[in-house]
Parts: structure tokens; C-alpha cells; sequence
């Protein structure tokens, strides 16, 4: 599933705070960089630089899924 928000940049990075803080649940990046693996994220201060760097497109896979995508 994907679902697209629009708001302000404050109410994005809520979006994020929010499912970041749901047990179980893991964030990292929506794309890699070139020959990269894509970066997840084990603290909330990885993912707030990773969102000041000006990068905001982020997925969100919780552990019940099972295998990493």
C-alpha cells in the first residue's frame, strides 16, 4: 500500500514520529542511492538528519510482515 500526505514540513515529520514510535515497526529509505543498499534507520536522530538533508521519502515496514522488501 502507498498513500501520499500532503502538509506542511512540520506535519510530515509528525507522520514519521508517529510510525517510527509503533512497536514493531521500521523505517528506511523509499529508494537507495546508486549501487547502495537502502538505509534503515535505528533512532529517530538517524531519520530527523536524514530528513534535514532535505530527503523525506521514507517507507515504513513493520516486522510483522515478515522478510525485509
Amino acid at each position: 500500500m502507498q498513500l501520499n500526505f500532503f502538509g506542511t514540513d512540520e506535519d510530515v515529520r509528525e507522520i514519521w514520529r508517529t510510525l517510527f514510535e509503533v512497536p514493531g515497526m521500521n523505517l528506511l529509505e523509499f529508494s537507495s542511492q546508486p549501487d547502495q543498499p537502502a538505509r534503515w534507520f535505528k533512532t529517530w536522530a538517524e531519520v530527523e538528519g536524514y530528513i534535514d538533508s532535505g530527503h523525506w521519502f521514507l517507507a515504513a515496514w513493520p516486522q510483522s510482515v515478515g522478510r525485509r522488501p
